[in-house]
């Protein structure tokens, strides 16, 4: 972020953010194929249609999700190029998948102040444009002001 969107912001107050980069694929049914192994990559979760995720929800669908976590504004900005680069050089393995199954990408946000921005950078939305994935944003802002 640059500084001008910082000016105001008191050294001792931190506005950052942090959360997490996810891409998920779901489905009704089990998957056909080992995902860890057809797309080389460690989901973060697996879970299981029926699973029991709180008191009050059960999973409706299975799930295989990858993530990224960030822990502040320059670490979203590195964190979502290193995400997108792992992604999009298994391309053809998810669009594969994308015949098959329900494939998101998911950013969540959260963040202490009522306020805030973060910065997408350009090579990341030019390699999850190439993807031709929807990107769904969830923000959690805390709404603490200084």
């Amino acid at each position: 972020m640059n500084s001008s969107a910082l000016d105001g912001y008191d050294e001792e107050v931190s506005p950052d953010i942090r959360g997490e980069l996810c891409f998920s694929i779901r489905s009704e049914d089990d998957f056909e194929e080992n995902i860890e192994e057809f797309l080389g990559l460690m989901p973060e979760k697996v879970v299981k249609k029926g699973e029991q995720l709180s008191l009050s929800m059960v999973a409706p669908k299975n799930a295989w999700i990858y993530q990224v976590k960030f822990s502040n504004y320059d670490d979203f900005a590195s964190k979502s190029v290193i995400f997108f680069s792992q992604l999009i050089c298994r391309q053809q393995e998810i669009d594969c998948l994308k015949i098959k199954y329900d494939v998101y990408i998911d950013i969540f946000v959260r963040c202490d102040l009522g306020q805030l921005g973060y910065t997408f950078p350009t090579e990341a939305v030019k390699m999850a444009s190439q993807m031709g994935l929807d990107i769904e944003f969830h923000i959690l802002s805390f709404g603490l002001a200084e």
